[in-house]
């Protein structure tokens, strides 16, 4: 979704996770307030994390994800047989108290905050890329 670009909106059948909890929610994609809420980062898409089970999405996100895993099925398979529960994490997240600097000319010292559950080595992906860019 983030080489789509849908990462950060809502698709038909798409499960919506609410800012801070585990809380998952459907909605229609063309509900207004539901823009406003995701322009807000008050809501966010959210992400199936494979494991037993069927996805709770529907639609065009079900289908997604359907295709995503069928093009991994020893992995998706390995995961369901090691017990593993389907869940879902938010496609986005809110950096907190992101501060950096240059300690040297070739050191770059980063801190940040980020939810549980989330992985400093994205938003260090994500860093890294955008110097590529030049974004």
């Amino acid at each position: 979704r983030v080489t789509d670009g849908s990462w950060n909106r809502a698709l038909p059948g798409e499960r919506l996770m609410l800012e801070g909890s585990n809380s998952r929610f459907s909605a229609e994609p063309d509900d207004p307030q539901l823009a406003q809420r995701l322009a807000a980062g008050d809501v966010h898409p959210g992400g199936v994390l494979w494991g037993r089970g069927e996805p709770d999405s529907s639609g065009e996100v079900r289908s997604l994800e359907l295709a995503t895993v069928e093009q991994w099925p020893l992995l998706a398979r390995g995961l369901e047989e090691k017990g593993l529960e389907q869940a879902r994490r938010s496609l986005r997240f809110h950096v907190g108290d992101l501060h950096w600097a240059r300690s040297d000319g070739r050191t770059l010292c980063v801190e940040f905050r980020l939810p549980p559950g989330v992985y400093a080595t994205t938003v260090l992906r994500e860093l890294y890329t955008g110097t590529e860019t030049g974004e």
